[in-house]
């Protein structure tokens, strides 16, 4: 069975996406996967214990992890829903420019991609914002629970991890919606949809 183009760009993209998964629950939830010591007992919290907060920066550390990770995994949904429809009405020939599909193009497919644009760039400056103000209030909460240098090299890497996708996401969603351009977010080259999909129907 021969897989078509579509499919075969389909798979890459869920392929990223999966990996990017760990990314995103570590990143994000610092108070669970970073070790430290519990405030009730100083003694090591372990994931469980995390999870049952009575300490109120405990509980609200938690309830910011949560939130971001909602928003990060929204920025993930919204992303991909825009790699489906640029997969499904566009697609990437390098010989010519990323600007190209402005003309040829119809303008329902520009509007629609101009729509896609400004939500990504929502979706992104959203869980930018968010992931921040997380890594900071986490910081302040596993400082005052150290446990040992595992503690802040944990927290670094994690924070680093998630960042880095973010920045990524959020310096592409401005670029994009800034000039209406379809670079793909999760193709490993710098992929740009640059021509129309022969099986597109507006």
């Amino acid at each position: 069975m021969r897989v078509s183009r579509d499919t075969s760009e389909r798979l890459r993209v869920f392929a990223a996406f999966m990996l990017e998964i760990y990314k995103v629950a570590t990143g994000t939830m610092l108070s669970v996967f970073v070790a430290h010591n519990c405030p009730e007992t100083s003694e090591e919290c372990s994931v469980v214990d995390s999870f049952h907060p009575t300490h109120p920066l405990t509980f609200g550390t938690l309830v910011l992890n949560g939130t971001t990770l909602v928003f990060v995994v929204s920025l993930y949904v919204v992303e991909l829903s825009r790699e489906n429809f640029m997969i499904y009405a566009f697609d990437i020939n390098p010989e010519y420019p990323d600007a190209y599909l402005d003309d040829v193009a119809p303008p329902c497919a520009l509007r629609k991609l101009r729509r896609w644009n400004k939500r990504y760039w929502r979706a992104a400056a959203a869980a930018m914002i968010l992931a921040v103000a997380n890594i900071v209030v986490s910081a302040i909460f596993l400082f005052q629970n150290y446990r040992s240098s595992t503690t802040a090299t944990a927290c670094a890497s994690f924070a680093l991890l998630v960042l880095m996708k973010l920045y990524g996401s959020f310096s592409r969603a401005r670029r994009d919606n800034k000039e209406q351009r379809a670079r793909s977010a999760f193709l490993s080259e710098d992929s740009s949809f640059n021509i129309m999909d022969e099986d597109y129907n507006s």
